[in-house]
């Protein structure tokens, strides 16, 4: 009896643990080594595009857009994101889906970075510090909150198919309230796009790339 119980408090830790802030450092963690990969992998050409190549698709748009224009590019270079990770929420391996959507999306930050170092210097490092840097820390703090979000439902399917004596599942109540979570997460995602888009049309054309 006593083994039975220590195994369901293990449990229920267990689960508490995926939609406390445990789980947000777990997944900070994987977009940590994104970033890192992401520099090393542009270093070593792993990548079949080169750093001028990106840095040009990334300045194209910036440079010659109106706000509209430039806006629409930045919801769009990061809702796919945002849309897996959702979506990933409402299955039962979501949160383990949404580690890969983060890493992924930090290598691709990581790559961008090094480009304009090795691109441009000096100059490209205060770009990256300019330009990139800010708005990137409002899109991952919108992922991370995302996946956290994703995963704690994902948790909740998963008490509601294997239900048992020690699971306290509301999964209605709990979907109003990942979607109402997901949609102010989304809502932030869109002030950071807005974010990058003022700072674009502010400073890029500053730099004289």
């Amino acid at each position: 009896m006593q083994g039975t119980t220590i195994r369901i408090l293990r449990k229920n830790k267990l689960f508490d643990a995926i939609t406390n802030n445990g789980y947000l450092i777990f997944i900070f963690v994987f977009l940590l080594t994104g970033l890192i990969l992401g520099v090393v992998f542009t270093k070593l050409n792993l990548f079949s595009l080169n750093t001028i190549s990106a840095v040009s698709e990334f300045l194209d748009c910036r440079k010659t857009g109106n706000f509209l224009s430039v806006l629409f590019n930045s919801i769009f270079s990061v809702l796919p994101y945002f849309a897996a990770i959702v979506f990933s929420g409402v299955s039962l391996p979501g949160f383990i889906v949404v580690l890969p959507v983060i890493f992924y999306r930090a290598v691709i930050a990581g790559r961008l970075l090094y480009c304009f170092v090795d691109s441009y210097g000096l100059n490209g490092l205060l770009f990256n510090l300019v330009v990139i840097i800010v708005p990137n820390l409002l899109y991952f703090f919108a992922l991370l909150l995302s996946a956290r979000e994703a995963a704690g439902f994902s948790f909740s399917l998963y008490k509601s198919v294997f239900p048992g004596k020690h699971f306290n599942v509301k999964l209605i109540e709990d979907f109003k309230l990942y979607t109402l979570r997901q949609t102010v997460i989304f809502a932030l995602l869109i002030f950071a796009c807005l974010t990058d888009t003022v700072i674009s049309l502010a400073f890029v054309l500053k730099f004289g790339f």
